[in-house]
């Protein structure tokens, strides 16, 4: 005897096998679909800038799926090692399950790219991309992605088998045309000094740090009012030329972390202040302008590469002063103290950057001359701003036009407060290495 099962059971089944089947052909090409994803890491040797990597990325549409390697970058640093180096690609690549790993490398003959086996880091293929520029050409694109081709058909022949398609020598295009070779186990074709060793122009492949040395000039503004027992007294400058100069020596541009640390003097030459004391006669002097900074500058990249915006904060220590030749009834004098300024870096593209950065400054000393005469009792405090826009010429070249203003203040005995302004619009030529 036949037993049917009640008919709210049959609906139950007749809704649960559709959702089955629907299950097992998701699992299955999605099984198939990550069995046959062609994985690609693509690696940026020394001197290589985030817009060719990009540019070799672009070149790979359609050849595979191009990996992420923020993780890649994080644990190679992590253990030391350059992302390019033979221990990176070798142990580290080799654990982010890829399939290929494209290093891209240049040096004074153009790019250069060579493919390894993702699972052990073996070279396979190498291509010779020609002339190297900021970016690589469509002609270079195409080339990459040929070999990239053409690497992945070696890796999908059984080791050993006839016809087996070998590497080609640096600066083919693919396998050679003509009949299949014997049969012969595959080995990797010799590592290239040329293409790995950095030229002796470029910066090392394990190099931790970058400078910039920059020296500009502009013109700039420099008031002064203080009051005194025998009235105000103040000190307007007008435009006048001055220069800036500087050095900072950061991290290179690596992974999220920025540290960096910072040298700056700026000051005027030509200089003659006028000023117009209680009495009513005007007096001119020649007068220097002194500006220092010294500090350290923590920071974070929100994305590893060379063009990510930066966001970092100067802590350190400025001083300003005024020097009279010719005595003034406003003295010489100078006040220093702790300076926190943060900044925000942004890059447009490969070669435009725009940096601003909102500053304070606290007086912690004050020179005996102006203390006593301005009799300053309170806190001094200072609140100002910088600004940069940066084009870069060359790898090792670029230039910034730059504006900085800070305004400092401090209550007095008298009903006026001590108050020090000054300006600065300068030109700067900087020196990257």
């Amino acid at each position: 005897m036949i037993m049917h099962p009640p008919a709210r059971h049959r609906l139950a089944l007749s809704a649960v096998v559709p959702v089955l089947v629907w299950l097992c052909v998701l699992l299955l090409s999605s099984s198939a679909s990550a069995q046959f994803t062609q994985r690609i890491l693509v690696v940026g040797g020394p001197g290589v800038s985030a817009s060719a990597r990009a540019s070799a990325r672009d070149g790979l549409v359609g050849v595979g799926e191009i990996a992420d390697d923020t993780n890649y970058l994080n644990v190679a640093r992590d253990q030391g090692l350059d992302p390019a180096s033979e221990p990176a690609l070798m142990g580290v690549a080799t654990q982010e399950y890829v399939q290929l790993i494209i290093v891209l490398e240049r040096d004074s003959g153009g790019f250069h790219a060579t493919f390894r086996d993702g699972r052990d880091g073996q070279m396979v293929h190498a291509v010779d991309l020609g002339a190297a520029g900021k970016r690589l050409t469509e002609q270079q694109q195409a080339q990459l992605g040929d070999g990239a081709q053409a690497a992945f058909s070696v890796l999908a022949a059984p080791a050993g088998a006839a016809g087996r398609p070998m590497p080609p020598a640096a600066g083919g295009m693919g396998p050679a045309p003509g009949p299949a070779q014997p049969a012969a186990a595959y080995e990797p074709v010799a590592d290239d000094t040329s293409m790995s060793a950095p030229p002796p122009d470029e910066a090392p492949a394990g190099r931790s740090l970058a400078a910039e040395v920059f020296i500009g000039v502009g013109v700039a503004t420099r008031d002064a009012l203080t009051p005194s027992n025998g009235g105000r007294r103040e000190l307007v400058t007008g435009l006048f030329p001055a220069f800036d100069v500087g050095l900072q020596i950061s991290t290179a541009p690596r992974g999220h972390t920025f540290f960096a640390g910072r040298l700056r003097y700026q000051s005027s030459f030509g200089l003659k202040a006028h000023e117009t004391p209680s009495g009513g006669v005007l007096r001119t002097s020649p007068l220097r302008s002194h500006r220092l900074e010294l500090g350290v500058m923590p920071g974070y990249r929100f994305t590893p590469s060379e063009q990510s915006t930066v966001f970092a904060v100067f802590v350190g220590w400025a001083a300003r002063g005024l020097r009279p030749v010719d005595e003034l009834s406003l003295p010489a004098y100078a006040f220093h103290g702790p300076c926190v300024r943060p900044e925000l870096l942004f890059h447009f593209g490969d070669s435009v950057s725009l940096r601003l950065a909102p500053e304070l400054m606290v007086l912690a000393s004050v020179s005996e001359d102006l203390r006593n005469m301005g009799a300053i009792t309170g806190l001094g405090l200072g609140f100002g701003v910088e600004g940069g826009l940066g084009v870069k010429a060359t790898d090792t070249l670029a230039f910034a036009l730059t504006y900085r203003e800070s305004h400092v203040s401090a209550s007095t005995d008298f009903f006026v407060a001590f108050d020090d302004a000054e300006r600065f619009i300068t030109l700067q030529g900087v020196v990257q290495y």
